[in-house]
């Protein structure tokens, strides 16, 4: 029974992680009609996740304006009891700047706890969130959306941000969760261990985002360079 609820919750989360691309995006793969395109992100992201009020939509971002400043949604998705918070992939020039500040920073997430290793880019990116909705997330939980569980989610550079940030979040929210699809490189293994309880990753077969890091490509280079000499 456990296993059919958290099947059910991992659909439900994938909706998310997809609506966050957007009218135009969604309409290109065909989930979305020329109409709903012209209606605007906000009423097509309603129709897709059937939310029964468009103001559910309680913030968004649609166009990222640069490095470290993902698109998100905030939905309150009162039907499956959450409030969630669903990053956008790579899809812009900003984003994939973000992808590719890829070098390691220490980062220490409670005082008492050792510094580290954390992707740069997404890290930062994660801060800048955290800064821009920390206070009307715990707003929304306290008022119109009492009640609800949050969420974090994402897909891809989305994923990896979404991790970062439901670290973050796990003091000021202790119920957080994150369900993170095709999450990249994000964080060193022992702080991923620590995380276990907070973030769910789901990657599909032998998927090389989640995978490849600067430290696998480095990994690769030396043994091309080893078999070279051989």
């Amino acid at each position: 029974m456990k296993q059919a609820v958290f099947g059910l919750q991992v659909l439900r989360q994938v909706e998310m992680a997809h609506a966050v691309y957007g009218a135009v995006h969604n309409a290109l793969v065909g989930d979305g009609s020329v109409e709903e395109v012209l209606g605007g992100n906000k009423a097509m992201t309603a129709r897709f996740l059937q939310l029964t009020d468009p103001e559910d939509v309680i913030a968004a971002r649609w166009h990222s304006p640069g490095p470290h400043s993902p698109v998100f949604i905030l939905v309150a998705d009162r039907r499956h009891g959450t409030l969630v918070l669903s990053v956008r992939g790579t899809m812009s020039s900003g984003d994939v700047l973000t992808d590719l500040r890829c070098r390691s920073s220490l980062v220490r997430l409670e005082p008492e706890r050792a510094a580290q290793a954390v992707h740069l880019g997404m890290w930062d990116s994660a801060v800048r969130l955290d800064a821009e909705l920390s206070d009307q997330v715990e707003q929304a939980l306290a008022g119109p959306c009492a009640g609800l569980q949050l969420r974090v989610t994402g897909h891809s550079l989305g994923a990896g941000v979404a991790s970062l940030l439901a670290l973050r979040w796990k003091r000021r929210f202790p119920g957080v969760r994150c369900l993170a699809f095709a999450p990249p490189c994000t964080m060193s293994l022992d702080l991923s261990e620590e995380c276990r309880e907070v973030v769910t990753s789901v990657v599909l077969a032998d998927d090389v985002v989640a995978r490849w890091s600067l430290g696998s490509t480095k990994d690769l280079l030396r043994v091309a360079a080893s078999l070279g000499k051989e």
